[in-house]
Order: structure tokens, then sequence, then C-alpha cells
């Protein structure tokens, strides 16, 4: 994925993951640790940013930060105020594109 990105001229600086089994860390998904662990290495303005993934739970940080968030899915799941579906990737950037 990443370098398809790079293909269309989107920049991807460091790809944070959670390396430990099991949920005593502060990093495993749901939990913040990795958002806020980019903030603090990149000085990310979360009302400047924005969350996209396939599941509600890659969209925690909407929920507890400023950040805009895009759930990549065509089903009836219900999603908070602060997140919108799209079908895509690319329909995701066109949404954010047209914020901008």
């Amino acid at each position: 994925m990443i370098n398809e990105l790079k293909k269309n001229g989107v920049i991807i600086e460091q790809v944070y993951y959670c390396p430990h089994i099991g949920n005593e860390c502060d990093c495993r998904k749901p939990k913040l640790g990795l958002f806020y662990r980019a903030q603090k290495d990149y000085d990310i303005d979360f009302s400047k940013s924005y969350a996209i993934g396939d599941k509600l739970r890659d969209l925690a940080i909407c929920e507890k930060e400023d950040v805009k968030g895009f759930l990549l899915s065509e089903d009836n799941e219900e999603v908070g105020p602060k997140i919108r579906k799209c079908k895509n990737l690319l329909e995701a950037a066109q949404m954010i594109k047209e914020e901008e």
C-alpha cells in the first residue's frame, strides 16, 4: 500500500505498529498510544488531522481528540458524528481535498 501511495505522490513519513502481545501496553488498538507518539514525534495538530480505517476501532482517536475520521465501509454500520463513511481510500482523499 505504501508503494502505491508513493506512486501517487503521497509520502508516508513513518509507520507505527504495536509489537506487543495482549493488551498490557498503551499502543495496541483501540488504545491511543501510537497516535500520541506520532503527535509528539511530528508535532501533529490533531485539529488539522484525519484518521482513515476499515474498522471503527481504527478511528478511536476521533472520539477522544479533535480528529476527523473516515471509515472505509459500504455497510450500514452506524458511525459517530466526527466520522464519515467512504468506499475506499481514493474517495476519502477526495473528500479531504474538498474540505481543504
